[in-house]
């Protein structure tokens, strides 16, 4: 069951991740948070999904990959920002 329900999510993020490879014809897709500690329980459908989804030339070398960061990217980018808005001032 538990398998099936992370089969279903990774679909639907691959079919996500499909249309965005269609629109924006990244090299890279990076996906964080909770997802990306799911490993391959979650990315074989999204990966899956993705080339259904995606135009075969598009789709192709295109990586789709967890993010390094983890739970912590959200974290880390905020800490960013802040980061180089007060270097600006503190110039």
């Amino acid at each position: 069951m538990a398998r099936e329900i992370f089969w279903r999510a990774g679909t639907y993020i691959g079919i996500a991740v499909g249309s965005l490879i269609n629109l924006l014809n990244p090299q890279r897709v990076v996906i964080g948070g909770g997802v990306a500690r799911a490993g391959p329980l979650l990315f074989d459908p999204i990966q899956e999904a993705a080339r259904a989804h995606s135009f075969p030339r598009a789709f192709q070398g295109v990586e789709i990959l967890p993010a390094l960061l983890g739970e912590d990217a959200g974290v880390v980018g905020v800490a960013a920002v802040v980061y180089r808005r007060l270097g600006r001032h503190l110039s």
